[in-house]
């Protein structure tokens, strides 16, 4: 019976309600597409995945976006050096030999904090306009 039961998955190539001829016919276009990249790949060959995500190291060695985002929300990193960094902060983002899995962590927290800080200066400055407002109107009444 196996681990899934009689349940056929999309592992086998096939679909869920369609018929046995169907399902014999996706699953073996199935096997042949794997044999088919086995072989590829035992030559030597990798198939090139046809999307812009597939290689995030290379991702974040080449955007110009990426390179923007860490040059404009680096500096919120100088909060933390000396508590959370032993060395340059903003200068962890220009490194290119940086594993992407930080590289994308640590540009996600400056981002989070320079927003935050935008939030912070905008509540900021709304909390003291109503608060001035309403001193005024207390003077008027007078």
């Amino acid at each position: 019976m196996g681990s899934a039961g009689f349940v056929p998955t999309a592992d086998k190539g096939t679909l869920p309600g369609g018929g046995p001829v169907g399902n014999f016919a996706r699953r073996a276009l199935r096997k042949a597409t794997d044999r088919a990249e086995d072989v590829v790949k035992f030559m030597g060959m990798e198939r090139a995945v046809q999307h812009s995500w597939h290689d995030y190291q290379n991702y974040w060695r080449e955007s110009m976006v990426l390179r923007e985002l860490a040059h404009q929300y680096g500096s919120q990193l100088r909060r933390f050096e000396g508590t959370l960094f032993q060395v340059n902060a903003p200068g962890l983002l220009d490194r290119m030999d940086i594993e992407w899995h930080n590289a994308f962590r640590l540009l996600q927290f400056a981002v989070w904090l320079g927003e935050a800080n935008k939030l912070r200066k905008f509540a900021t400055t709304k909390t003291a306009a109503a608060a001035g407002g309403r001193r005024i109107m207390s003077t008027m009444a007078r």
